[in-house]
């Protein structure tokens, strides 16, 4: 019993001496260097493998294959993993240098030395130089390309890998775009915060973008297609996603940006507007445009802006309002027409203050119309027929048209002021009338003359023809350019105020 005892004793101090021996000979082989030219392992194979002890690990390798696949979905996702894992490379290893490291699904290279770090895989290429205290990396980073999202950055970074958080400061380009940039991470979210220099243009960027975003088409056209500009530039831009869901969170997005010397297209069957500059605010899923000295043609569209709600979400639409001071011409009214507002005339003569809120909801596309018209001592043409006035007040709702307390003239024959209704899509208006002066003369003779008389008022337009009905007075009038005539059904009515008739 005891002999066996004894015996067991022996083999067990045997082991211990033949591991401490081999690992002190590996300690020593290690010291010198070991160099292999293959190495198969179930979970890895290796060519020309060098491994070398000098207070710290040196490791060199041609190849290495890892018989498992990645985990990382995207250049965010590597570098975090990377930031991770930089604590084991500052105290276990001196050198690395890996060529080509393979995995299933990807290759790199990667290399360590003097604190210097280059890696480069299928999504991201980084060179820096690293810094440690404690828990904190500090990394003075030379280049860093995040590829599927085609930017570059340089700066500085700093990591605490105890609570889980990095800062970057430093500088970026994305296609024509470069300026300045801080990044901060806390677990899996990232937020940014960006400013640029200026911009040429921004459409290589927003076609990119559009791919990796689903943004409306409608949206995206007109961020970046129906305005167009020679200069841009971003004052403030940040926000925040998380690189593990891909969840950007439009509604903590905020954007302020300048573009110089642009057009704004509103709708492709008019002209564009030149605009001298827009500012460009997005804030809360909405994104605004502020036009400064907006022209169309040779009209000032002051104070004109338009906006997108619900940009990122469903429900989007987008809201312009023009405002002007200009004659209400055919050539203003090009814009309305554009949408299906067809206004019944056109000014030829005076100003007019006007404003126009269209709202279009993108899907399904609809428009919703308001507008305000208010003018003095102006001209205008109505189915053809000049009118002239010494003061109106139009309120334009889609297809209705209300005239408030609107004055109306023509020639010598009448001066009226009226409140109605005029549907565009019938052609007909309907109010209250209150004649001031009708005068009909011929061969010399007052044939009649109305005052301070108050009807309502019926109109049609027939083609080229306008025909007004007069309930009260039971009269007909209809105007065309080459003739006008009156059609009295009741001629009593007008004995007060006929000279001839009495």
């Amino acid at each position: 019993m005891i002999k066996t005892a004894l015996h067991i004793t022996k083999k067990i101090w045997a082991l211990f001496l033949f591991i401490f021996l081999l690992l002190l000979s590996l300690y020593f082989l290690f010291l010198e260097g070991i160099e292999i030219e293959t190495l198969s392992l179930p979970f890895l194979n290796a060519e020309r493998l060098y491994i070398k002890l000098d207070k710290k690990i040196i490791l060199k390798a041609d190849t290495v294959t890892i018989k498992k696949k990645t985990n990382s979905k995207n250049s965010p996702e590597d570098l975090i993993k990377l930031i991770e894992n930089l604590k084991y490379a500052k105290v276990l290893f001196k050198e690395i240098d890996v060529k080509k490291l393979i995995f299933e699904d990807s290759k790199m290279s990667f290399s360590y030395k003097k604190d210097y770090i280059h890696l480069d895989t299928d999504n991201l290429l980084l060179t820096a130089k690293l810094f440690s205290l404690k828990n904190i990396i500090f990394a003075d980073i030379k280049q860093l390309q995040l590829k599927d999202y085609k930017v570059n950055f340089n700066g500085r970074l700093k990591a605490d890998l105890i609570n889980n958080k990095a800062d970057f400061y430093g500088e970026f380009k994305t296609f024509d775009i470069k300026g300045s940039v801080r990044l901060s991470l806390q677990d899996t979210l990232i937020k940014y915060y960006i400013t640029s220099k200026d911009i040429k243009t921004i459409t290589p960027f927003m076609d990119f973008l559009n791919t990796k975003v689903k943004i409306p088409p409608t949206v995206s056209n007109w961020i970046y297609k129906y305005i167009t500009a020679k200069r841009y530039k971003i004052e403030q831009f940040y926000g925040e996603f998380d690189y593990k869901t891909l969840d950007f969170f439009p509604n903590k997005i905020f954007l302020l940006a300048k573009v110089y010397q642009a057009q704004v297209k509103f709708h492709k069957k008019i002209e564009p507007v030149n605009v001298e500059e827009i500012g460009i605010k997005l804030s809360r899923n909405s994104l605004f445009f502020d036009l400064k000295k907006p022209y169309f043609y040779d009209k000032e569209l002051s104070n004109s802006t338009v906006f997108i709600y619900n940009l990122f979400t469903k429900g989007s639409a987008i809201v312009v309002t023009l405002q002007t001071k200009s004659a209400l011409d055919k050539k203003i009214q090009e814009i309305l027409k554009a949408y299906d507002i067809n206004l019944p005339l056109y000014q030829t003569s005076g100003e007019t203050n006007a404003i126009v809120k269209l709202d279009m909801p993108f899907n399904p596309f609809s428009v919703d119309a308001k507008g305000y018209f208010k003018t003095k001592n102006s001209s205008f043409k109505f189915n053809g027929i000049e009118f002239q006035t010494k003061n109106a007040e139009v309120e334009l709702n889609n297809n209705i048209i209300k005239l408030n307390n609107t004055n109306i003239s023509y020639n010598k024959l009448f001066d009226i002021n009226t409140t109605g209704r005029f549907n565009t899509k019938k052609d007909s208006y309907n109010g209250k009338i209150d004649i001031n002066k009708l005068s009909l003369n011929t061969n010399g003779k007052k044939v009649l003359n109305l005052q301070k008389i108050t009807d309502t008022i019926h109109i049609n337009l027939f083609d080229k023809n306008t025909t007004i009905a007069l309930k009260e007075l039971d009269t007909h009038l209809s105007f065309s350019k080459k003739l006008s005539s009156f059609i009295i059904n009741d001629i009593s009515k007008f004995y007060p105020h006929s000279p001839i008739l009495q």
